[in-house]
């Protein structure tokens, strides 16, 4: 073969190996699209926007995700989607039950008025860890299938038991606050409350 011709067949070899190589979406592409949304929010894996309509954003973002086909290192990839998924849920579920403020806790005193501010509150807080639930068991599966992605995102035991910790205090404190406004103000007493309350009003605008 001469050497122009041989000079040729190599660099055609070496740029469809090129070509190839950049074309393959992997694991990594497909993290890096997750970070792409996460950098549209200005956000990160553990820093996420405080705003309902910004997290309602980024979530649908990363659904779309749920289309992205890879070449290779599709599991890993759904597990690491799903954990973003149940995590952003999470979080858009708790701060929605902070929109009461400590009206929607017992934590420093509380009335029957406020009942359906706490069961609103604590309700969303139960749901809240009951998604983070689910994403610690997302992390887990891929934690012990796939440890080498696992890694290359930062899933490690003590995330693991960070988040443990974190949703377990988060369902704990909501669990309690429903069982003590069901106990010293259930639905019926407030009910009462409420029509004494209404009653008093109306007196007040016939004086």
């Amino acid at each position: 073969m001469k050497a122009g011709k041989l000079a040729y067949v190599i660099i055609s070899t070496i740029l469809i190996l090129v070509l190839t190589s950049c074309s393959n979406k992997d694991f990594g592409y497909g993290v890096d699209k997750i970070k792409n949304t996460h950098s549209v929010y200005n956000t990160s894996i553990d820093n996420y926007p405080d705003d309902i309509d910004a997290l309602m954003g980024m979530d649908n973002s990363l659904k779309n995700l749920k289309m992205l086909k890879l070449d290779s290192g599709q599991k890993p990839f759904e597990l690491y989607l799903d954990y973003q998924l149940y995590s952003t849920e999470a979080n858009k579920l708790f701060i929605e039950s902070q929109k009461y403020g400590m009206k929607g806790t017992t934590e420093n005193g509380f009335g029957c008025r406020s009942r359906k501010f706490i069961v609103e509150s604590s309700g969303l807080r139960n749901e809240s860890a009951n998604k983070g639930f689910a994403m610690i068991e997302k992390m887990q599966e891929m934690m012990s299938i796939y440890p080498k992605e696992s890694s290359e995102v930062n899933l490690t035991e003590s995330r693991l038991n960070f988040l443990n910790i974190t949703f377990n205090a988060i369902s704990k404190n909501a669990k309690r606050d429903a069982s003590i406004i069901d106990s010293f103000c259930p639905q019926n007493v407030t009910d009462a409350i409420l029509a004494d309350d209404r009653f008093e009003d109306e007196n007040e605008e016939v004086n």
